[in-house]
């Protein structure tokens, strides 16, 4: 999705996912959507769960993240969201959350 216009396209997740750092060899989760080009799609969870801890979360649109980092007029639904705590620290992030870290429209 990095980089193509995502307007009016269906994501359909067919599995659980899980984004903690373990299951990522300790690699940050960089979030779906930028400022210059948010996501603007469909995602259907399907009754599925993303699994993220706080440290997994990172943001490359500068001050934003979560699943998706940034969302413009969007539609997430039947998507279950499992937060992990852990010890790490979040600093130098505005907009922060499991979904979305920032969203308009």
């Amino acid at each position: 999705m990095s980089g193509e216009d995502t307007t009016g396209i269906v994501y359909v997740q067919d599995e659980d996912i899980d984004l903690t750092l373990s299951s990522r060899n300790r690699k940050v989760w960089s979030g779906i959507g930028t400022s210059a080009n948010p996501f603007k799609g469909v995602y259907v969870g399907n009754g599925h769960t993303v699994t993220v801890q706080y440290s997994t979360l990172s943001s490359t649109s500068g001050d934003r993240g979560g699943i998706f980092a940034n969302l413009s007029a969007a539609t997430i639904k039947d998507l279950n969201v499992i937060v992990k705590e852990n010890d790490s620290t979040i600093s130098g992030f505005k907009y922060i959350a499991g979904i979305a870290g920032y969203s308009v429209g």
